[in-house]
């Protein structure tokens, strides 16, 4: 009698039969010595766990600006540091401290000086947006009409941090209102955020519609001067000003603020952890809607817990929460972003923040484009690093506030996540971190998904988020080839059952 067949030949057996087409797999990489293959399994729940982050972004890079990028990798919002007034108020834009007064914008809007900022938008200093972060030459060349024309016809959601100074104290003459604490400095700052907004959604209509209210304020080297209690006040006018342009001008316009923007544990002057966090909540609970901090831990689940723990004990659980920092910056060396296990961090993370007990409703990972000296997902010549294809592995599977199903695997080296998107198509991301161990995993999808065919990715060192082939569901169950330190992605008929 023939012997017992295995699962895996019972895969292929049933795909020839039904006439379904096998993509060839890619010749993978010879395994490296020492490398093991060792077999787990994932248990998928039929149950809803929870939903998947719903925007993933990156922080944005001043050697290249390219929009099809950002098509390519799936992004859905893109954040600039560049509120600060040294980007677009280099300059007092009328030459006057102090001038106009609140009281005179609101009676008459036009008493700004608006041939400055149309220039500042238009024409940026060196010809390019970012001359104040690079050498002549060295940053994108173009302006910010295009940069913000091209994001709102991608449907990609631009977010500004609106700051005084920037992390050098430029420009100069702003010193004087860092912290905006006085008269003439409160109508400077005033006049500025109403400046950003008006300009970019009623002067033009650019749909820029989140704004951070400042950027790291408990950082000393992010350009805040002022104290903790400075910087409640700093978000009470900053707020003012962004809820005046909105309810004068765009009375049906929606926007959000974003709060306190802070780096880390953000520890307070009472000593406690986030405690700038756990402050907001309790000092300007109306000045602002949603929680945003920066968190480059290499696993940020149990700073996340601990800051939805606060917002539970403040009784504003619901406040989106956002990281608009975060990434493989530090611990990792220079070419942190040219390694692939920088690539299966990425992977890990997103999985984490689109889990119930660390969620993340949006984050940015820092950053998409090259500084001058510092690598990041892409070069100023547009090379493309592997830690891209992983991003864009992660945001194919999660993004958009999916229906997620915890993913129980049998081994600790392996970290899934399942989601169903809104065509009903079943996507199952297995991440693998140990670096000489290989896993053959059968993946229970049974709840799910009963049989089909189905697309297959894959992430390592030898191939960057390609598409492998096929797999195939057979009651309920799926046999797949993880890589180490690699990833998977499989895409399935979720109707099929």
């Amino acid at each position: 009698m023939p012997g017992k067949i295995s699962r895996r030949d019972a895969l292929k057996a049933s795909a020839i039969a039904s006439g379904a087409v096998l993509l060839p797999t890619l010749p993978a990489a010879a395994a490296a010595p020492g490398v093991a293959t060792a077999k787990t399994t994932i248990k998928v729940s039929g149950t809803p766990w929870g939903v998947s982050t719903r925007y993933i972004g990156a922080d944005r890079g001043v050697t290249n600006f390219d929009i099809r990028d950002l098509k390519d990798l799936g992004i859905n919002t893109y954040r600039f540091y560049e509120g600060h007034m040294y980007a677009w108020e280099w300059d007092d834009d009328d030459g006057v401290f102090g001038s106009p007064t609140i009281d005179e914008i609101k009676s008459d809007p036009n008493v700004v000086n608006w041939a400055w900022w149309d220039n500042a938008f238009t024409h940026p200093p060196e010809g390019s947006p970012f001359w104040y972060a690079t050498n002549p030459g060295e940053g994108w060349q173009g302006n910010w009409r295009q940069i913000f024309g091209s994001l709102k016809d991608a449907h990609v959601k631009p977010m500004v941090s609106l700051r005084v100074q920037n992390a050098t104290l430029d420009p100069d003459w702003a010193t004087p209102l860092n912290p905006p604490n006085t008269p003439e400095g409160r109508n400077e700052w005033w006049q500025h955020v109403f400046a950003c907004v008006y300009w970019l959604n009623v002067r033009n209509d650019y749909r820029v519609d989140d704004w951070e209210l400042g950027n790291e304020p408990n950082h000393d080297g992010q350009g805040w001067l002022g104290t903790e209690d400075d910087y409640w006040d700093f978000v009470r006018l900053t707020k003012d000003a962004i809820d005046y342009t909105y309810q004068r001008f765009l009375p049906q316009r929606a926007y959000q603020t974003y709060a306190p923007v802070s780096a880390g544990t953000s520890v307070n002057d009472a000593g406690e952890r986030f405690g700038w966090i756990k402050d907001a909540l309790e000092k300007v609970p109306d000045s602002f809607d949603a929680v945003d901090y920066h968190d480059f831990s290499d696993d940020p689940t149990g700073n996340l817990r601990e800051v939805h723990q606060l917002m539970n004990a403040a009784g504003q659980p619901d406040r989106p929460l956002w990281v608009t920092e975060w990434g493989p910056v530090y611990g990792h060396g220079a070419d942190s972003y040219q390694q692939v296990s920088s690539g299966v961090l990425i992977l890990q993370n997103l999985i984490r923040m689109s889990s119930p007990d660390s969620y993340v409703y949006g984050h940015h990972i820092v950053n998409l484009y090259d500084a001058p000296n510092r690598a990041y997902l892409i070069g100023k010549d547009g090379t493309r690093r592997v830690t891209y294809y992983a991003l864009r592995m992660g945001i194919r599977a999660l993004q958009g506030g999916r229906v997620t199903h915890q993913s129980v695997a049998g081994s600790p080296d392996i970290l899934s996540i399942t989601t169903r998107d809104s065509h009903g198509d079943v996507w199952l991301l297995v991440v693998n971190s140990a670096t000489e161990t290989a896993y053959s995993v059968d993946a229970d999808l049974s709840e799910l998904v009963r049989a089909g065919a189905g697309d297959l990715w894959e992430f390592s060192d030898a191939n960057h988020d390609r598409r492998i082939g096929h797999s195939r569901v057979v009651d309920g169950h799926v046999d797949v080839d993880v890589p180490a330190l690699g990833a998977v992605l499989l895409r399935f008929d979720g109707r099929q059952r």
